[in-house]
């Protein structure tokens, strides 16, 4: 076994073959989205946290992977928030996913809903 510096990874290596080790760094990565409330009840705001202009998608997926909601924004910066109303998810206490997808890059956050 072989221990890489500054990383908390063991990698085994075996004669013959190449590796190729992902190593990972306790620094924090930066969010590129903020999402709020959670859990929510008919909306859900989304606010941005990128600092340039980009072309935005965002979907609403339920636990099964199914997409239920697409919304386009071609007008983003850092800081906007975007109200989504979810109030045709009818389900109290379920999962969902929101992907925030821009040019450069894609994020998933785990949403949960209440309807009491």
């Amino acid at each position: 076994y072989m221990s890489v510096q500054n990383s908390q990874t063991t990698i085994a290596l075996i004669p013959g073959r190449s590796v190729s080790p992902i190593l990972t760094t306790s620094a924090r990565v930066s969010s590129s989205f903020d999402v709020y409330p959670v859990p929510f009840k008919n909306e859900l705001n989304v606010k941005y946290n990128f600092d340039k202009v980009e072309e935005v998608t965002i979907e609403i997926f339920d636990i099964r992977g199914v997409l239920l909601q697409t919304l386009n924004d071609t007008n983003s910066y850092m800081e906007k928030e975007i109200k989504i109303d979810l109030s045709f998810l009818t389900q109290s206490n379920q999962i969902y996913f929101i992907k925030v997808t821009t040019d450069e890059s894609s994020e998933i956050k785990k949403i949960i809903s209440i309807k009491n």
